[in-house]
């Protein structure tokens, strides 16, 4: 099986990442491990290849496998040391600055986004969303009143159980967010 190493360096609320010319999407800094080499060797050359940074490894590191390079792959925390971030690596991307959510999105972002939690770091959430309310209102009409007020759908239910029966209005309200 190959085996690949990457870095996650993370600086205030922005991540390093690389846009590979390869791939769609924002992948960490990350390449084969060569044979004969370490994982960790392999991270701070492939680092220093594709952004153009010196960096240190904290120690720390997440192991799993990349289903868009299908190989499995080690990521190691680190933090930069030295050197100016390359305009791009000819060949390979472009390294830059993204936020935790734009890390988390696209092909990369499945093992992206685990890696990140492995490291105590979690992608914002955005998207859409929605939320169930249930309401025990006095009249149906009283429902589709509540249920206008903040722009929702109302579904009533009827339940039955044995000679018992009961009405339940549930109140859908849909939202888009992007941010937490």
């Amino acid at each position: 099986m190959n085996h690949a190493a990457a870095v996650f360096v993370l600086d205030g609320h922005r991540v390093l990442a690389f846009r590979r010319y390869d791939a769609e999407g924002l992948s960490l800094p990350c390449g084969k491990v060569a044979p004969g080499e370490t994982s960790e060797h392999a991270a701070v050359r492939e680092c220093r290849e594709e952004t153009g940074l010196d960096v240190v490894l904290t120690g720390c590191s997440f192991a799993g496998f990349d289903r868009v390079g299908g190989c499995f792959v080690t990521t190691w925390e680190a933090h930069v040391v030295s050197g100016p971030l390359l305009e791009s690596a000819p060949g390979e991307g472009v390294p830059l600055w993204a936020s935790l959510r734009d890390v988390g999105r696209g092909p990369f972002g499945h093992y992206n986004t685990r890696a990140m939690r492995a490291f105590r770091q979690t992608v914002p959430l955005a998207g859409k969303f929605h939320s169930h309310l249930t309401i025990l209102p006095r009249s149906d009409a009283e429902a589709h009143r509540a249920a206008s007020l903040v722009g929702g759908k109302l579904t009533l239910i009827d339940l039955a159980r044995g000679d018992r029966t009961q009405r339940d209005a549930m109140v859908t309200h849909h939202y888009v967010t992007g941010a937490r």
